[in-house]
């Protein structure tokens, strides 16, 4: 099972995050054939106890045809374990592919699979230390200047060690357009493990709700920032990125 500190680490990241930033929250929609577009994100993330971690986040984004589009995520980690030195370098590379399903009025539907590597030095607080394998289905409401996100799909790890471990996760979002180019969104995030005990031990299921806001500077460049707090079994675990979003064509 993902450690639920990548969710808050890495906004946009798998495991399984691709939604428009600030959300880790995947939305249903595609980018258009031959569109592509890049996040950039600065991350912090605080794990009581474990270690703080600085990254900075990119994807891009590219529209294969109107209802297909792949993305690759490259995060770059500076993390600091409690008691260690700090190290610097490449963290979890993620690729994925969505495809939009359906679109009835208001509502659109999409399939995503995703795959995580592990490019991370876990040794070093760089990586989960596994490759995962995940699937989710997403769907977006659009209703006047609110959009509703709801996310529900299943993770698979593959340590290097050990045996592999299965997640169910499930996520949904609001965003709400205000004032013309800014935009506030909210979200809850929560990872529902398969084995009983991997709830009792961590004091519930790891959960997290968050918020944040967007501002269209121009048609194409949306500046954000957001905030992560973690609840259950991530209690005490927080993270806050800003970053960028750039619709090259």
């Amino acid at each position: 099972m993902r450690p639920f500190s990548f969710i808050l680490i890495s906004l946009a990241s798998a495991g399984t995050g691709w939604a428009g930033r600030p959300l880790a929250t995947e939305d249903a929609y595609t980018v258009g054939a031959r569109a592509l577009e890049l996040e950039f994100g600065l991350e912090y993330a605080d794990v009581p106890a474990e270690c703080r971690q600085y990254g900075h986040g990119f994807v891009a984004t590219y529209g294969l045809a109107n209802a297909v589009d792949v993305a690759l995520e490259i995060p770059v980690v500076l993390s600091k374990p409690e008691g260690n030195n700090e190290v610097f370098g490449v963290g979890d590379v993620a690729a994925r592919a969505k495809f939009r399903l359906a679109e009835a009025g208001f509502l659109t539907l999409a399939v995503v699979p995703e795959v995580k590597f592990a490019t991370g030095d876990e040794d070093r607080g760089l990586g989960s230390g596994s490759s995962d394998v995940a699937a989710l289905v997403a769907a977006s409401c659009a209703l006047g200047i609110t959009t509703l996100h709801g996310n529900v799909g299943y993770n698979r790890a593959f340590p290097k060690e050990g045996e592999a471990e299965g997640c169910f996760f499930a996520a949904a979002a609001t965003e709400v357009a205000l004032l013309g180019p800014l935009a506030v969104a909210a979200e809850f995030l929560a990872d529902l493990a398969e084995e009983e005990n991997e709830k009792e031990e961590g004091g519930g299921y790891p959960m997290a709700v968050g918020g944040g806001f967007s501002f269209a500077v121009f048609e194409n460049l949306a500046l954000d920032a957001g905030i992560t707090r973690g609840l259950g079994a991530a209690d005490g675990e927080t993270s806050a990125t800003i970053g960028a979003t750039w619709g090259v064509f």
